[in-house]
């Protein structure tokens, strides 16, 4: 007597080892999206402190630039009007005045800029 064991196999024990494998993907998946949300909290709570950080930066950089902006345009009051008119400037101190303040209200538009835009992709 002779047993056809391959409808065997091919009906049950596929059925079985589909059924082990289905199993098995869910545990996986299960595993993965644990690992997953672990990972994004914990991406969470370290961009919570680079943003503490850096915004304490931030601040003391706009604080600088409004700082020194303060003062060359302080200097440039005084070259401007100046009672006794002694001392005549050339064109390197106005030169060098202009660009340092252009340069620092790149620096002030540019940080505002960055701010702004990363506050738009937050919401």
């Amino acid at each position: 007597m002779k047993t056809n064991y391959k409808n065997y196999f091919d009906s049950e024990v596929v059925v079985c080892l589909q059924l082990i494998l289905y199993i098995m993907s869910l545990r996986f998946k299960k595993k993965t999206e644990f690992f997953g949300r672990h990972l994004h909290l914990e991406l969470c709570h370290l961009a919570r402190e680079m943003n503490f950080i850096f915004a304490v930066q931030m601040i003391f950089t706009m604080a600088c630039c409004l700082s020194y902006l303060t003062t060359l345009f302080y200097y440039l009051y005084w070259m401007l009007i100046q009672k006794h008119r002694e001392k005549m400037y050339s064109i390197y101190d106005w030169f060098s005045i202009i660009c340092w303040v252009f340069v620092l209200l790149m620096r002030i538009y540019i940080i505002n800029y960055f701010c702004e835009n990363v506050i738009q992709k937050v919401k």
